[in-house]
């Protein structure tokens, strides 16, 4: 008994081999592949490719994406930043002049416009206009710090320049006594031996 195209029973070739067959859903090897309309997903020639045009003030891409770094979106204003960012300078500000009596004065002034910038940042940042909340708040702790130090400062230092001893110290500073005697007045007045 033989099989029409596979091994013979006995392990030999027929001797009439039919030849090869595709299934009738496919075509014959030597034909082309005929295509039908459609059949990969691509348009056809002569079809539209694309749909009607956007309207104006719509994406033509169909897809929208999720804002980027920072929540940038890509359209309209970005994060209004600055006021919390002007805080945190001017809390660093005060710090750095709080110490120096009387000149102090400006650190007091720089402390409270960054305690108010800082207020105004932290409410833009509760809004959604500003992303730097935690700055903000960094800027009014910075400079409420300052101005509490700059006021015990000017306090302690008026005490000081008020009192009896500063009064017989800048006596001593009177021009017509010399050096030695300026040096013995100062050293009399604070109570060297």
């Amino acid at each position: 008994m033989s099989t029409p195209n596979g091994p013979q029973p006995d392990g030999q070739q027929p001797d009439n081999p039919q030849p090869y067959r595709p299934p009738p859903d496919q075509p014959a090897p030597d034909q082309p592949p005929q295509y039908q309309p459609g059949q990969y997903g691509g348009p056809q020639y002569g079809q539209p490719q694309y749909g009607a045009p956007p309207q104006y003030g719509q994406s033509q891409y169909g897809q929208q994406y999720p804002p980027g770094p920072g929540g940038y979106t890509g359209s309209g204003p970005g994060p209004s930043n600055g006021t919390g960012v002007a805080a945190l300078v001017l809390g660093i500000l005060a710090l750095l002049g709080f110490w120096i009596p009387f000149a102090n004065v400006v650190a007091m002034v720089l402390a409270v416009v960054g305690i108010v910038l800082g207020v105004v940042g932290r409410g833009k940042a509760r809004r959604g206009e500003a992303t730097n909340g935690g700055v903000a708040l960094t800027g009014i702790v910075l400079s409420a710090i300052a101005l509490v130090l700059s006021i015990v400062v000017t306090v302690v230092a008026l005490t000081f320049f008020q009192s009896d001893t500063w009064q017989g110290i800048a006596d001593c500073a009177d021009p017509s006594l010399s050096s030695e005697e300026q040096q013995a007045c100062i050293e009399d007045r604070l109570g060297n031996p």
